[in-house]
């Protein structure tokens, strides 16, 4: 957090809202802090600088089986609104990121369709609610291309998030622009033509105005066994330490280099 935040701080003209990871939902009735979580000292440097806070709240306990359950109880889902509420009225916040990623963590199509569903009807209510405070709603959803219920990374499917409807009843929608060979093969963080198609597919469904787009600044390290994220500071200095020459590979837009390290090949 420190040097994250000293280097907004120091670019603040860039910024017009912060969303530190600070909450997780780990059940349909608990919402738990991260360490640090509300901390005044970071809220009063960023509202100083005219930065708005709006914090990111992740939903690790709410799985596709768990978030039917929870948002398709009309009472369970008005219960999950009013601990959002709560944590949005407890500090000079001015609105919520919902960044409920575990939703998507089904292949069966139906059962992304009715996550779909539920997931629509509490994402309305929470909005509302926020609306009535004069705070914002914001919502992060997973990349996607087209209608259809695709698996991505081999265990998501992001058609739980119904972009027309989330789009229409939140003030922003955080398209997440990356990640595109996570779970693959080595390949882009996020090559031009998939980030081209995502924002064609974004704008058939959504309002521009209303749309964030998630670009990525980290790398990711490619092994024959999986990757691993790093940022880009440390990238660009993990292939120099390896003498790899760094190339810009004009279609993707995006710079890769290749070694090999105790006879393991590195992307």
């Amino acid at each position: 957090m420190s040097t994250s935040l000293s280097r907004v701080l120091n670019n603040a003209d860039l910024f017009h809202t912060a969303s530190p990871f600070w909450y997780d939902a780990t059940a349909c009735d608990s919402i738990s802090g991260y360490s640090g979580a509300g901390s005044t000292s970071v809220i009063d440097a960023l509202r100083n600088k005219g930065i708005k806070v709006v914090p990111t709240v992740s939903a690790s306990g709410l799985t596709p089986a768990k978030a039917i359950a929870c948002f398709g109880s009309s009472g369970s889902r008005a219960a999950h609104v009013r601990r959002l509420v709560a944590i949005s009225k407890s500090r000079a916040y001015s609105g919520l990121d919902l960044d409920y990623e575990h939703l998507a963590l089904t292949t069966d199509a139906a059962v992304a369709e009715r996550v779909r569903t539920v997931f629509t009807a509490f994402s309305r209510e929470l909005c509302a609610a926020m609306h009535s405070l004069r705070k914002t709603c914001q919502i992060t959803v997973m990349p996607r291309t087209s209608t259809s219920y695709v698996v991505w990374r081999g265990k998501l499917m992001p058609a739980v998030y119904n972009y027309a409807a989330l789009g229409a009843t939140s003030d922003r929608l955080r398209v997440m622009a990356y990640d595109q060979h996570a779970g693959k093969g080595a390949g882009p963080i996020a090559g031009y033509p998939w980030v081209q198609a995502i924002g064609r597919f974004t704008r058939s469904e959504v309002s521009a105005s209303k749309v964030e787009l998630g670009i990525p600044l980290y790398g990711r390290d490619f092994t024959p066994t999986g990757s691993r994220a790093v940022v880009a500071a440390k990238a660009a200095s993990l292939a120099s330490s390896r003498n790899a020459t760094i190339r810009f590979d004009a279609t993707q837009r995006e710079s890769t280099a290749t070694w090999t390290a105790s006879g393991v090949k590195h992307v």
